[in-house]
């Protein structure tokens, strides 16, 4: 009884540590790189080493529930740039790595949005000056 129970819990346990997550993005490893230093830098997150030459960075995330360590790299060329992802652990409540994944996603997203026309007769600096 005791070993089936050590299985069972062994079996949630192990899939929960070192986890990696990949994404593959069909723009430039610059422009992903950019995304990935501006989402880490949100506040969000606590980076804690930065190695430009080789687009790593490492970088912790949590409070008073426990600190999670996380690390990004990046490999590609100016076509197409594959993102992995490395955490220590993914639990029921913690997605850290679909998370920042995610919010690299909306940075790049955000960065491609189209600009606001330039003859409009709408002031997006200024919502207080437009047309009734």
């Amino acid at each position: 009884m005791r070993l089936a129970v050590l299985v069972f819990v062994m079996s949630i346990a192990i899939p929960t540590f070192a986890k990696e997550q990949e994404r593959a993005y069909s723009k430039s490893c610059e422009e992903v790189w950019t995304a990935v230093k501006v989402v880490a830098g949100t506040g969000r997150y606590r980076i804690l080493s930065v190695d430009k030459d080789d687009r790593i960075i490492s970088f912790a995330v949590g409070g008073w529930a426990g600190v999670r360590e996380l690390s990004a790299h990046l490999q590609g060329d100016k076509q197409s740039c594959t993102i992995s992802i490395q955490s220590r652990f993914t639990g029921l409540v913690h997605h850290d790595a679909p998370d920042f994944l995610k919010r690299v996603d909306e940075q790049l997203a955000t960065k491609n949005a189209a600009p606001p026309p330039q003859n409009s007769p709408w002031n997006y600096a200024d919502p207080t000056k437009n047309p009734n």
